[in-house]
């Protein structure tokens, strides 16, 4: 990871800490509650050693899911139900070793078998952190395998680039989706596996995607991407920042907060300030413009909680502002309710990664 001492006064980046401003208005024991309500509400044991996150048809999971479950449970080390998780993406893996993006149920099969590149990549930072929590269970090893499917079949050589596809399964069709790109991931994957030169490069790459797509004033970022050389015809990029996209401004904010990667400051500030000319967290839209201009709806956990999450880079006045408004905003619903746990353990630094 780079260093900065950060434009909002934050300490320099220090190994083994989390850099930036955490709100003093959320405790620990308030977004555990969070996690156990999500785990009541959310998760179906299979009563065969695996269990499943219903999704928003409750009859189905989706990769995803999966992926945000065990990152939750790896760090709130609820080993259990981490390793039923962890049982149930391996039942549906395909033939890159990568989960099937939708299955029916418990039981399968799986509806899709092509991947959701987000999802591998969740799953893979889950068992490098579980492997912090708990040494005797091979998870460094199964994260091997994972990082070596991702990178043999989702990166791909953009010209002189290295390019997320969205999926396994698109053929030559190489589309990006902006918010699956996770460089704080990629960087623990250098750490893990050796390979520091290449997972570094990519996560440096990254943000040459995001400045591409991105509007140069608010930060916002559409959904899709095109790469520079490789094809792609299925998405266009458009000139709107929606549900996809909405996680953006949280995987960046991840790599300042673990490594604490200027890059991911500076595009960090510049949503916070976008946050606060709209007049804070609970004006916030679920969907927008480019520009802003353009608002798609009410406020909701799945933007807001993304949003708040860019207040980590930029101030301690905003981050305690953003994270208690953020309490007040609607969490109804699969994607909401999920996310939402996920931004609040990042706010009160449990989401990290002791390898750094």
């Amino acid at each position: 990871g780079g260093s900065s001492t950060g434009s909002g006064g934050g300490a320099p980046f220090v190994p083994g800490e989390l850099t930036g401003f955490y709100p003093t208005t959320v405790t620990d024991s308030e977004v555990r509650g969070y996690y156990d309500a999500w785990v009541s509400g959310w998760v179906e044991d299979c009563g065969d050693g695996s269990a499943r996150v219903k999704w928003d048809d409750t009859s189905r999971t989706v990769s995803e899911g999966i992926g945000y479950g065990m990152l939750l449970a790896a760090t709130w080390e609820d080993r259990t139900l981490y390793d039923k998780l962890w049982a149930y993406y391996q039942r549906f893996k395909n033939s890159n070793g990568l989960m099937g993006w939708k299955v029916n149920g418990c039981s399968g099969p799986a509806d899709d078998t092509g991947a959701a590149t987000d999802a591998d990549l969740d799953v893979a930072m889950s068992l490098l952190i579980a492997d912090c929590k708990w040494s005797d269970g091979g998870y460094g090893t199964s994260a091997t395998t994972v990082i070596n499917a991702v990178r043999n079949h989702v990166m791909k050589t953009d010209g002189s680039r290295t390019f997320l596809c969205a999926g396994d399964g698109w053929g030559a069709d190489c589309c990006g989706n902006a918010s699956y790109q996770a460089p704080a991931y990629y960087r623990a994957f250098g750490v893990h596996t050796g390979d520091t030169a290449f997972w570094n490069q990519a996560a440096d790459d990254s943000y040459y995607y995001l400045a591409k797509y991105d509007n140069d004033t608010t930060g916002l970022v559409s959904d899709w991407m095109d790469p520079d050389s490789l094809q792609c015809d299925a998405k266009g990029a458009g000139d709107w920042h929606g549900w996809d996209a909405s996680r953006v401004p949280w995987r960046v904010v991840n790599d300042y907060a673990w490594w604490g990667t200027a890059a991911a400051q500076t595009y960090s500030e510049k949503i916070a300030d976008f946050v606060e000319s709209k007049g804070g967290i609970a004006a916030t839209c679920s969907g927008y413009s480019l520009n802003g201009n353009t608002c798609g709806g009410t406020a909701v956990a799945t933007f807001a909680g993304a949003f708040a999450s860019s207040g980590i880079a930029s101030s301690q006045a905003r981050t305690d502002a953003f994270f208690q408004d953020l309490k007040g905003v609607e969490y109804e619903g699969y994607f909401n309710e999920i996310l939402r746990t996920l931004y609040f353990t990042l706010a009160v630094k449990q989401f990290d990664y002791c390898g750094k």
